[in-house]
């Protein structure tokens, strides 16, 4: 109910309300090109992720475009203008058109990565990735039940986005923000899918091949992530690697199922490579540093070298996380092998020990029997070798005395 209750609480947002968001500074990801013989310029606003080529015939009023920082687009108008509002720029399916707005200058196409745009128009959103993701890089193994919501809700999302904007574009926020939804809701369903898997081998097998499939999509995913911002991968080319490790990741998990015991392995490699994407992409959303490396391979945009830098900041502390998740999850494995190892050993002691007591007490009570035994033969020979000895073994001493009485007078 508890993730439902989020579902309807983020539904419940307006469309409207990212029009006067304040967005992180991402100046560093600003990219201007001008084709002066074409008139053609193309813009990528790194703030909000935005892919411009505005095609003009008017210098004048496309002017303040050379200060990227000026432009101010609007999201359910599709046009831009200045900081003032003024010198309107808007999208136009042709720009050769005799139509009056578009001749002079208007948007020729336009692409927003809206895949990643409710991540910092939503500004806590963010900030739920950076706990949970913390959670999952050292806990995930331990609570891989709970892991599989984020991990399959992550990567639900993600491929969902990365296959569109690779190619294409969405018109508005809005698929995104219904596949987001979706996402969650998958995610819930794969929780009953673990828990019931536990006791049928059918779906634990399903369950542990979607782990796979996951571990795969996110190893390329950051690969190519940190490979974009230095040189644009060719869409194409990105789609098949993707498509590739996706399948190949499944396939593995589900090879490697019958040969070795690797449980414990893909649940630590799964909660740890989803978590630590988590975690960065968060901090990146909040404080700045993010791009799409979509729009980038479809585009083929080239960034400077102070974006390339604050990615690199990011990819360092993205392998640490991994290291450090790595070595503390593996750590704690090998703990509770140790534990259990010890409690087996325990327990195999104390039932030999209560055995063994076991034992004893029967020993106790051979003994005893024998030694009563011996004891009364020996208390039977007592008896018979007593003088006039009554059945009881007891002596009568005063018949003793009598006799020697008599054997008195006789003498």
């Amino acid at each position: 109910m508890l993730y439902f209750a989020i579902l309807l609480l983020l539904f419940n947002f307006s469309f409207e309300e990212i029009l006067y968001t304040d967005f992180p500074s991402n100046e560093e990801f600003n990219i201007k090109k001008e084709e002066i013989d074409k008139n053609i310029s193309t813009i990528y606003v790194g703030k909000i992720m935005t892919y411009f080529k505005i095609k003009t015939k008017n210098k004048t009023l496309s002017s303040y475009l050379s200060d990227v920082n000026n432009i101010k687009f609007d999201f359910i108008y599709l046009n831009m203008t200045d900081l003032n509002g003024e010198n309107l720029i808007i999208q136009c399916s042709d720009c050769e058109s005799n139509d009056d707005e578009c001749k002079e200058t208007c948007i020729e196409k336009l692409s927003v990565g809206y895949g990643d745009f409710i991540f910092i128009r939503y500004i806590h959103l963010p900030f739920l990735l950076v706990f949970f993701g913390t959670f999952m890089i050292f806990f995930g193994r331990n609570h891989n039940l709970f892991g599989i919501f984020f991990e399959f809700a992550g990567f639900f999302y993600y491929c969902i986005i990365n296959l569109i904007e690779l190619f294409s574009a969405f018109d508005n926020n809005a698929i995104p923000f219904y596949a987001f939804g979706a996402a969650l809701i998958t995610g819930v369903i794969f929780i009953f899918c673990g828990y019931a898997g536990e006791k049928q081998i059918v779906l634990f097998t399903i369950f542990k091949t979607v782990l796979g499939v996951i571990i795969g999509y996110f190893f390329i995913r950051n690969i190519f992530y940190y490979i974009s911002i230095f040189t644009p991968i060719n869409n194409v080319l990105y789609m098949i690697f993707l498509l590739l490790f996706v399948i190949g990741g499944g396939a593995a998990e589900f090879g490697l199922n019958y040969k070795f015991k690797t449980d414990q392995l893909l649940f630590i490699m799964a909660s740890t490579l989803t978590g630590s994407t988590f975690i960065v992409r968060g901090i990146g959303y909040i404080v700045g540093g993010y791009f799409s490396d979509a729009l980038t391979s479809q585009h083929g945009l080239k960034f400077e070298h102070d974006a390339k830098m604050r990615v690199t900041f990011f990819l360092v502390m993205h392998l640490v996380l991994l290291a450090i998740s790595l070595f503390y999850q593996i750590k704690d494995y090998k703990d509770s092998l140790n534990e259990d190892s010890l409690s087996r050993q325990n327990s195999t002691n104390i039932q030999n020990y209560s055995s063994q007591n076991k034992t004893n007490e029967t020993t106790k009570d051979i003994n005893t029997v024998d030694n009563d035994t011996d004891s009364q033969i020996k208390q039977m020979s007592l008896k018979e070798s007593l003088p006039e000895s009554n059945k009881t073994g007891e002596v009568n001493l005063n018949e003793n005395d009598e006799n020697g009485d008599i054997n008195d007078q006789d003498e």
